[in-house]
């Protein structure tokens, strides 16, 4: 009976995902209402029993965010530290874990090949601190492009440094049919000698550029995004699909679910399709909110957020009524899962869900760790 319920649940999702065109679904952090980020976009790290050897990869992890062009970020090494880290320690520290991983704190999965915590004040959106755990007691790490069967450090860094900078996972599904989802640096799983997400691609760039946003470059600057008014499209479980009328509607704009309330944690849009810059088809998953006064926001870069009430106006009193109730919280932060290899995917329906499972609790953990 669950089997059968889980695989019709899939179905339903991946039916609504194929209603959608033009796909974007690069995916923030968000907190009350205020995307996470580094004030001023500067950042600063430090190295915590960092082998000699991986401290070049893992810098120019952070290096490849500031490189997107229309970024404007900057990140300052601060040396090696002889104090692990703690939480709120102020300190953004990547940490190497030969043992003891699972007697971590947050208690992180034995298969997760990294995990980043961050700390966040709910009412600015501002991260406090942030830090990266290099599991290197169950995984062999390395080279990727001189050594097929190790983990590439730099690959992974990347990764996770996307987490420590504010961006959430492209995709959370083993079966992603959009390659632009799939190949993306912040797509939530990796393989033993994969290279290609050391350096953000398209989907990365956009939601980079959404966080830091270099208003100076015309080239990439952007007009405030507008919503002027919502209908429901559909509602399957909990799956909400809107459409949404308004301007200056692009691929890189972020579509938030928020009560701008610390106790209601926000539902940031993954899947989200731009018909012209009048109208787009929102889809979010009200599994993790609830609330009585929602708001949608709209924003092409972190600096010009639009609010529009979903409350006030008896024409969306649809939408609030499913969103009353829905109960749930949602998650924050993450971590990088070892991903499957084509045969092990052909392998039972309960491996497959353990391992969705894993990546849902160290997503939970991580939520558990914001400011309020």
């Amino acid at each position: 009976m669950i089997k059968g319920w889980t695989i019709g649940g899939l179905a339903l999702v991946l039916v609504a995902l194929f209603l959608m065109e033009r796909v974007q679904a690069f995916t923030i952090i968000s907190n009350a209402g205020q995307p996470a980020n580094w004030p001023g976009g500067v950042v600063h790290y430090d190295f915590y029993k960092i082998p000699a050897g991986f401290m070049q990869p893992i810098h120019k992890s952070f290096d490849v965010w500031t490189e997107v062009p229309g970024v404007s970020l900057s990140v300052n090494f601060q040396g090696v530290s002889q104090q692990a880290p703690r939480t709120r320690d102020g300190r953004n520290t990547v940490s190497w874990v030969e043992s003891g991983w699972a007697s971590l704190g947050f208690n992180p999965p034995a298969n997760a090949l990294a995990v980043t915590l961050s700390s966040f004040n709910a009412s600015t959106g501002q991260i406090l601190d942030s830090d990266i755990y290099f599991n290197a007691q169950n995984f062999s790490w390395g080279d990727g492009e001189q050594n097929p069967h190790v983990v590439d450090v730099w690959n992974i860094g990347s990764h996770e440094v996307g987490h420590l900078l504010g961006l959430d996972h492209s995709s959370v599904s083993f079966f992603e049919s959009d390659p632009k989802l799939e190949e993306a640096t912040m797509f939530f799983a990796s393989s033993y000698g994969e290279t290609f997400r050391r350096i953000p691609a398209e989907d990365d760039e956009l939601g980079i550029r959404n966080l830091y946003p270099d208003l100076s470059d015309n080239e990439y600057a952007l007009p405030a995004a507008r919503i002027d008014s919502v209908e429901l499209i559909s509602s399957s479980g909990n799956i909400l699909n809107l459409r949404v009328f308004g301007a200056n509607f692009t691929e890189q704009t972020s579509f938030v679910l928020t009560a701008k309330s610390s106790g209601t944690f926000d539902v940031v849009s993954r899947y989200r399709s731009i018909i012209s810059p009048n109208e787009a088809e929102v889809q979010l998953n009200k599994g993790s909110f609830s609330s009585n006064f929602p708001f949608l926001l709209a924003f092409n870069d972190s600096a010009s957020i639009d609010s529009f009430s979903l409350f006030s106006d008896s024409s969306q009193a649809d939408i609030v009524e499913l969103l009353q109730g829905a109960g749930g919280s949602g998650g924050s932060g993450g971590g990088c899962q070892l991903r499957l290899s084509s045969t092990q995917t052909a392998g039972s329906w309960a491996v497959l869900l353990g391992f969705l499972f894993l990546v849902f609790l160290a997503r939970r953990m991580a939520k558990s760790l914001q400011v309020l």
